[in-house]
């Protein structure tokens, strides 16, 4: 059918981690937006800093500080780093890794957007 297309992700390993994994880290640095973490992969994890609690923050540095150990949840993989949130999540509604059938809605400068459902 015209306009629905099959979305998979690019080939990852699946006993590294997955959606929603609760993983400990440590406050490495600050960036603008945000905190890295060494969760002990072979990969930095960002902690954005609108993921870091529910309330408005300036910048990272005002909840979190350098060596600090924190939990977080794994949302996703971009460009190399683990993407990664404080905040509670609903995680039964999809997991890290799943495979998807969609419509595309739009395109955008970067990609499409899909429904799925």
């Amino acid at each position: 059918d015209q306009g629905e297309i099959e979305v998979t992700m690019l080939p990852y390993d699946y006993k590294a981690m997955y959606f929603g994994q609760l993983l400990e880290g440590t406050v490495t640095s600050f960036i603008s937006h945000g905190a890295m973490l060494d969760v002990g992969r072979d990969r930095p994890a960002f902690l954005h800093v609108k993921k870091i609690q529910q309330e408005w923050l300036r910048s990272p540095e005002d909840a979190l500080s350098i060596g600090q150990e924190i939990e977080v949840h794994v949302e996703g993989q971009d460009q190399g780093e683990i993407e990664v949130t404080m905040l509670p999540y609903d995680y039964k509604a999809m997991y890290f890794g799943q495979l998807l059938e969609g419509t595309v809605t739009s395109f955008i400068s970067h990609g499409a957007m899909l429904d799925v459902g």
